[in-house]
């Protein structure tokens, strides 16, 4: 039987196998208590500006402060994508939209959906 210990869990293999390099945990319902941006992402969005791209996209965004950082980086040098990838976003997905806005001409509006 599954479960939480205080340094970690105690889970059951069904389908054994190597996990290789690369490859990622997926927690579909789980918030996820990280910061949005890593220390090798600042680095990747510093490089990309340098560069002169057009859109950074930020992945498994949660809250709106999740975009804080990113939008202080890019300095209004490109647009920023929030990727939606978690299902507790959606309870955010109002003040992720507004923080993506803040301080953009947005390309496209949503209009509110009466009823």
């Amino acid at each position: 039987m599954p479960k939480a210990c205080p340094t970690g869990a105690a889970t059951r293999v069904l389908a054994g196998g190597r996990i290789l390099d690369r490859k990622g945990v997926n927690l579909p319902d789980t918030v996820v208590t990280l910061p949005a941006l890593t220390e090798k992402d600042r680095v990747d969005l510093e490089f990309g500006l340098s560069l002169g791209v057009d859109w950074v996209g930020l992945s498994f965004v949660q809250w709106p402060e999740d975009l804080a950082e990113a939008k202080g980086l890019i300095q209004g040098c490109a647009g920023l994508i929030a990727k939606i990838e978690k299902p507790s976003a959606l309870d955010c997905l109002h003040g992720i939209l507004a923080a993506l806005l803040v301080g953009y001409e947005p390309a496209c509006k949503i209009a509110p959906v009466a009823g």
